[in-house]
């Protein structure tokens, strides 16, 4: 706990660490038993939580910087179509590359999600898309191309993306020229 401390105290706003890193600060392996039995003790008595392979404090409060809470509601409301990042760049006043960078750690900390290198989705708006998605495979069974343009009421420039991208989360199976709800 007190690496974990250090580390926040030094980086403040950097929300998280890799088990790696924690496991390299200390000369052990991040798969040993010993490491792995350490921190599921320590997310037992709630001193630490996990997002895939990221250790995180749970007191732990998340700030964002004046750039990162433009983005994030500029996303809210952009839905599944949003800008180029030269739009964005115009509209803020920013360089494209603080705006990737930016937009990279929010995606890191699953606050927006990259849906392949120029297009970022609001997390709401690709949660209720595959809310969607999934309701519509359950009482369908397969999707098209076409029905995916309507059901996620966007342009191939979108849906193409958007479908790989739930193929690469593994919501979806692409057989052919359908996709299918992963099992």
């Amino acid at each position: 706990m007190d690496h974990l401390n250090n580390f926040y105290q030094k980086k403040p706003t950097q929300s998280d660490l890799s088990r790696t890193e924690i496991a390299n600060t200390f000369s052990l392996d991040p798969t040993s038993p010993l490491f792995l039995g350490v921190l599921n003790q320590l997310e037992i008595k709630k001193k630490l939580q996990f997002k895939k392979n990221i250790v995180q404090r749970l007191d732990y409060q998340e700030t964002f910087s004046a750039l990162e809470m433009q983005l994030l509601e500029k996303f809210k409301g952009f839905g599944l179509t949003p800008p180029s990042l030269a739009t964005l760049e115009e509209q803020l006043k920013t360089s494209v590359s603080m705006i990737q960078k930016t937009l990279d750690k929010l995606a890191s900390n699953e606050h927006i999600y990259r849906i392949n290198l120029d297009i970022y989705i609001d997390k709401e708006t690709i949660t209720d898309l595959q809310t969607r998605l999934l309701t519509y495979l359950d009482e369908q069974g397969t999707i098209t191309m076409s029905q995916w343009k309507t059901l996620s009421n966007v342009s191939r420039k979108y849906a193409v993306p958007l479908a790989e991208f739930f193929d690469a989360q593994k919501v979806t199976l692409r057989v052919g020229a359908v996709r299918k709800k992963r099992t």
